[in-house]
């Protein structure tokens, strides 16, 4: 099995997609259709070479990070505390960005196992799968 924390593979190609086209900006973010195309591409592309490189373990399991999380409830005022301002200032239109980040999610169950458990993040889910 090939575990694959979703939010991480995902981030890495947002930010490498930028350098690839150069996309324009609208009111101080970048217009996300100029770019989720690439970013679209990539992360198949990602998703196949890793399939290709590791392909001895087995097939690809998406992990993907749950809504409520058991860090973030037991350590509410640290823990990952500023991502929220953080995207907010961002060049990037995190709302936007989500929404397609969501088709892709959904895209992607009928290509490959994906799993999500509310309080829980992507490498929770990998641990548990990587020591059963």
């Amino acid at each position: 099995m090939i575990i694959v924390d979703f939010q991480h593979l995902s981030y890495r190609n947002l930010y490498t997609c930028f350098y690839n086209c150069k996309p324009k900006k609208r009111d101080g973010k970048f217009v996300t259709e100029d770019f989720i195309g690439i970013y679209f591409y990539q992360m198949l592309t990602s998703l196949h070479y890793l399939q290709m490189d590791f392909k001895e373990y087995g097939e690809i399991v998406i992990a993907l990070d749950g809504f409520k999380n058991w860090r973030k409830e037991l350590l509410q005022d640290f823990y990952k505390a500023e991502r929220s301002s953080k995207r907010a200032e961002s060049e990037i239109n995190f709302n936007e960005f989500f929404e397609y980040q969501k088709e892709l999610e959904e895209f992607l169950k009928g290509l490959v196992k994906v799993i999500k458990v509310d309080e829980a993040e992507a490498d929770d889910i990998g641990y548990v799968l990587a020591h059963h």
